[in-house]
């Protein structure tokens, strides 16, 4: 399986490892591997997070208060489609996921 980001997620991404590297140095490198390690996760069980919104599933990052919306594709890609903070109001997320 393969993963990509589509622009609005790694557009949010960075913003966030930009956020968090200044409030800390290098606390931006440990958000990135926090994403990483979930969604090695999620390459290893895609189906172990839920569905929350038709195909549309939500995982949630160790440490970091982040969730990536993401989608098995049906030639079995992974496609995130959003990274967003988990206090964010999920309902516009919603409305912004294909």
């Amino acid at each position: 399986m393969k993963v990509g980001f589509r622009r609005v997620a790694t557009a949010e991404l960075r913003e966030a490892v930009a956020w968090y590297n200044l409030q800390q140095p290098g606390l931006g490198l440990e958000l990135l591997k926090a994403v990483n390690a979930t969604v090695q996760g999620i390459l290893e069980h895609p189906q172990r997070w839920s569905v929350y919104h038709r195909s549309v599933r939500r995982a949630s990052l160790h440490r970091f208060p982040y969730v990536l919306y993401y989608e098995i594709r049906p030639d079995n890609r992974i496609r995130v489609y959003r990274v967003v903070h988990a206090s964010r109001d999920p309902l516009p997320v919603r409305d912004l996921l294909p």
